[in-house]
């Protein structure tokens, strides 16, 4: 379709990549695109350079009903051309309007490659990734250790988390099956920032209960987790300390980052192999299957 076709090329030329967006109807209703059901859905963007680059992402499905909301959102790059005094207002109502009846399971892949994290808006999202990590990390272990004097439950009383400076990701690479972050932490006023480095697995994990293990969530969601982050040690950079071996100390209580029910993240893993990160999984279109009495109870809104 020339309208697909068109919306193809303004998305590539935002995002800085090749872009295929295919969105078959069903044959027996070829105006069922109207209300964004189609028959195949596929969307896929390869050497993303702009925003948040990647190497390449693909979404597709089959039977789905998309809502007017998304096909609205990849029409955005036309708001922009044809409207862009009413832009403010057409967002307004994206925002706000209810996205009609959706259904159907989306398949998603994506790979984001160790020179991507350096562009766009990576650096940002990987300052408050390490930002995250370290105010979790570093005051729990003296957290827990005066917890478990007296035998109450973990808490922070003093506020030491709070008093963990900011973070701002320097540099980011893929060494085994780590993510590696060189750290700059916001010191106090007049002092210089304090540099470190921090390496990390990541792991998608599922389950009914919050990212602290304890707290009951309404319904099973996915988390992109930190798996064994780490705190490198050195005695120094130059002469014999310099020829020392790097020490690692591990850091607890990491977290990470809890996802929405509808999504299921069935894969999230550092690859050597691909030089980055791999994450792939499905988003449930519409009303999600609730497990009640022992059985499958599907509710319909």
């Amino acid at each position: 379709m020339v309208l697909l076709r068109s919306v193809s090329t303004v998305l590539s030329l935002l995002l800085g990549g090749k872009v295929s967006l295919v969105a078959r109807p069903p044959a027996d209703a070829p105006l069922a695109l109207l209300s964004a059901r189609c028959e195949e859905f596929s969307f896929s963007i390869t050497e993303g350079r702009r925003i948040l680059p990647f190497n390449s992402l693909t979404i597709e499905g089959e039977s789905v009903q998309l809502g007017w909301k998304l096909p609205a959102l990849l029409l955005a790059p036309l708001w922009l051309i044809l409207a862009p005094r009413l832009l403010p207002l057409l967002l307004a109502a994206w925002l706000a309007a209810p996205s009609g009846p959706t259904g159907g399971l989306l398949f998603f892949d994506s790979l984001v490659r160790e020179e991507d994290l350096a562009r766009g808006a990576w650096p940002a999202v990987l300052s408050a990734v390490l930002t995250a990590i370290t105010r979790a990390s570093l005051p729990a272990l003296l957290v827990d250790l005066a917890d478990a004097a007296d035998g109450t439950a973990p808490q922070d009383p003093l506020g030491l988390r709070r008093r963990v400076p900011s973070s701002e990701c320097v540099g980011a690479s893929v060494a085994g099956a780590k993510l590696v972050f060189e750290g700059r932490a916001n010191a106090a006023q007049g002092q210089p920032p304090l540099a470190y480095t921090l390496r990390t697995g990541v792991s998608a994990r599922r389950s009914a209960l919050g990212l602290d293990g304890i707290t009951p969530l309404a319904s099973e969601c996915s988390s992109l987790c930190w798996e064994e982050p780490e705190l490198r040690l050195s005695l120094g950079e130059t002469g014999l300390a310099g020829m020392l071996p790097k020490l690692w100390l591990p850091v607890a209580d990491a977290g990470g980052i809890q996802l929405p029910p509808s999504v299921h993240l069935t894969r999230a893993s550092v690859s050597e192999a691909a030089a980055g990160l791999r994450a792939s999984g499905t988003i449930r279109l519409g009303a999600a299957p609730k497990v009640s009495g022992g059985g499958l109870v599907t509710v319909i809104q």
